[in-house]
C-alpha cells in the first residue's frame, strides 16, 4: 500500500511557550533492503520534503539487509529540515551492522544518536532531544541520553522501542518518547487485533498514548514485512502546542 501521512498533535503546557507550532518530521522502520522499501522511502522523502518540518528524525531500523547499508547516503542526503535530521538505531541496524550504518549515516551527515542528545533552541525557548541506543541489540541507556540536559528543559526521547516507555516515563522531564519498532502489529485481525509483536513491543503497537503522564507516539513504520493488513506504512509529522488541549465538549 502506498504511506500515509500523519500528523500528531502533542498538547502539553510543559512544552515551552517558543515550541507552539514546531514540527518534528517522523521515519522509522525504513528497512531499507525489503520489498517495496526503496519506493516508500522516495516517497517519504518526497513527501517530508514538501511538508517542511523543522527537524526530521528516523527512529531506527532503518535497514534490513547489509547491501542496502550502501544505499543509505544516497536516500538521505536528499532529506531537508532547518534544524536537521538526526537518526537512532534499532534492532536491525546491529543485526546488519550498526558500525557500517553510522558510517553511512556520516556520509549523509546525519548524527547517530547513541545515549546522548542536544539542546535545541527554537524562538528563544530550549528544549533537550535525546536518543537512546537500540533495547534489543545494544545498550539502551536513557539515564544517559538524558544525563546532560539541565534541570527543568523538557525533554523529547527518540526510543525505538515502545515498551521502553515505562522506563522512560519515570524521568519528569521527558514529554514525549517517538517509536516505532511493531509496524502496527503487521496484520490487524477483527476481534484479535495485532497478530505480530517483537520483543519491547508486547504493549503498545501503533498511535499515541500516555503513560503515566509521558506522551508516547509509535509510528506504524515506513517499511517492514511485505504482508501488511490493516497496518499502513507511514510517516508522521508531530505539531507541538504548549498548553493543554483545549476543551472540544460542546457548549
Amino acid at each position: 500500500a502506498t504511506p500515509a501521512l500523519t500528523h500528531v498533535h502533542i498538547y502539553d503546557a510543559r512544552l515551552p511557550a517558543g515550541f507552539s507550532g514546531f514540527t518534528m518530521g517522523q521515519i522509522s522502520d525504513i528497512h531499507l533492503g525489503q520489498p517495496y522499501s526503496d519506493a516508500n522511502l522516495r516517497w517519504a522523502i518526497a513527501t517530508l520534503n514538501a511538508a517542511s518540518p523543522d527537524i526530521i528524525v528516523l527512529t531506527g531500523d532503518l535497514v534490513n539487509d547489509r547491501p542496502a547499508i550502501v544505499r543509505l547516503p544516497y536516500y538521505l542526503r536528499q532529506i531537508h529540515a532547518p534544524y536537521g535530521v538526526y537518526a537512532i538505531s534499532g534492532n536491525h541496524d546491529y543485526v546488519e551492522g550498526i558500525d557500517d550504518v553510522e558510517r553511512a549515516l556520516r556520509a549523509a551527515g546525519v548524527p547517530l544518536l547513541r545515549n546522548q542528545g542536544f539542546m535545541l533552541n527554537h524562538n528563544g525557548d530550549n528544549v533537550w532531544i535525546a536518543g537512546s541506543d537500540d533495547w534489543w541489540h545494544g545498550h539502551m541507556r536513557i539515564d544517559r541520553a538524558i544525563a546532560d540536559a539541565p534541570p527543568h528543559i523538557p525533554i523529547i526521547l527518540l526510543a525505538h522501542a515502545p515498551d521502553a516507555a515505562f522506563e522512560a516515563s519515570a524521568y519528569p522531564q521527558i514529554v514525549l518518547q517517538l517509536a516505532g519498532h511493531v509496524h502496527g502489529g503487521h496484520i490487524k485481525v477483527p476481534l484479535l487485533g495485532p497478530l505480530a509483536r517483537p520483543r519491547f513491543g508486547r504493549w503498545l503497537t501503533h498511535g499515541t498514548h500516555r503513560i503515566n503522564g509521558m506522551w508516547l507516539h509509535i509510528s506504524l513504520g515506513l517499511s517492514g514485512r511485505q504482508l501488511r493488513m490493516g497496518s499502513r506504512p507511514e510517516v508522521g509529522i508531530i505539531h507541538f502546542h504548549a498548553q493543554e488541549k483545549p476543551d472540544e465538549s460542546p457548549i
